[in-house]
């Protein structure tokens, strides 16, 4: 792009506006700097008729991809929207008459955003990276503990690592992940019930607040993960306590109908949590649908999912091995997250 600028400089009026579409990679390579770094080099001059050099530079369909422009319809009700960023009304107004006649809905950014804007496309997202970085902290501990456990003390053998031993971390992961992800907006609450509404959240727990939503739709694919293992698992060689008879084909006891009933439950409601957080369909949704959606309806998946969890290690939560089962380390956090919300609920009584 500097290059650009030093062969045309001569050829761009004073009038002109720049418009800047670029997502490069590199730092510095973009509009506002190459045009600032071209002019300052042949003029020996930071400011330009009474401006800055930069003044005419806007930022503008920098955050509209080619798929997806191509993939709009002429049928589609839904406008196409980009962000303008500049220091000079006029350029603004002029890049925002152009967006309008190309079909496009546009909104101004303050100048201070630019860097931001500028780095926004080529990152993968500073809350995404947070949730990931929690998530994948939580399945290496539990994969941990699972392969200590199931291994080194009860003596599987390494085949039955990939699948049988891998998705008890994976199932486990996914509940703690759920909890987390629950767990943020209700310590907000409390502390909301406690000190007033007006209370200004620590910046430790903005940043919580943030990644909630990323906590849930990751402990999500957990889920699935965790689901598909343990339905090609599904048979009493596995999971002797869900059938009738241990040693061949038959129905399922109470406790396997019971526990599956649970899972399936409470997979249906936590993916149907997951669909609504999808920007196209949240943004359709009312005040008081959200609130049920992200409110009972959550919850009731959480507690099924749970639910599943205890019915199959009632049994065997004294352990026999010196380290607890699974079933109830991985009840550890969701507990927590249940007891905040039970306290929770009690001190918004009467608000």
């Amino acid at each position: 792009m500097t290059n650009f600028f030093r062969d045309n400089l001569d050829r761009i009026n004073k009038d002109a506006v720049i418009v800047d579409v670029s997502n490069s990679m590199k730092k510095g390579e973009n509009a506002f700097d190459a045009y600032s770094k071209v002019y300052m080099q042949n003029s020996g001059a930071e400011q330009k008729e009474g401006g800055n050099v930069t003044m005419r530079v806007v930022k503008a369909f920098y955050d509209c991809g080619a798929v997806y422009l191509l993939a709009q319809k002429s049928t589609c009700k839904t406008p196409v929207s980009t962000n303008i960023c500049g220091t000079d009304l006029g350029a603004i107004s002029v890049v925002a008459d152009l967006a309008k006649s190309m079909g496009f809905t546009s909104r101004i950014v303050p100048l201070s955003s630019h860097s931001s804007q500028i780095s926004h496309q080529n990152s993968l997202g500073n809350e995404w990276v947070r949730a990931t970085l929690v998530i994948g902290v939580v399945f290496v501990l539990t994969e941990v503990y699972c392969i200590i456990r199931y291994h080194h003390i009860k003596g599987y053998p390494g085949h039955r690592y990939p699948l049988n031993v891998n998705q008890k971390a994976i199932g486990w992961t996914a509940s703690a992940g759920f909890a987390l992800s629950l767990m943020a907006g209700t310590i907000a609450r409390i502390i909301h019930a406690v000190s007033g509404k007006g209370k200004t959240l620590s910046p430790t727990l903005v940043r919580y607040l943030e990644i909630r939503k990323h906590l849930g739709i990751l402990s999500l694919f957990f889920t699935v993960w965790h689901s598909l293992m343990s339905m090609l698992l599904l048979n009493a060689s596995y999971f002797s306590d869900f059938f009738l008879d241990k040693t061949k084909p038959s129905k399922m006891s109470w406790r396997g109908e019971l526990s599956l009933f649970f899972a399936t439950t409470g997979f249906m409601l936590l993916t149907t949590t997951g669909i609504c957080s999808l920007p196209s369909v949240s943004r359709e949704m009312t005040k008081k649908q959200w609130a049920f959606v992200f409110g009972p309806l959550v919850w009731l998946g959480f507690l099924c999912a749970m639910a599943h969890i205890w019915v199959i290690g009632m049994d065997g939560w004294e352990g026999t091995t010196g380290m607890p089962g699974v079933t109830l380390m991985s009840s550890l956090i969701p507990f927590v997250a249940i007891a905040l919300k039970l306290i929770q609920m009690v001190l918004s009584i009467g608000q």
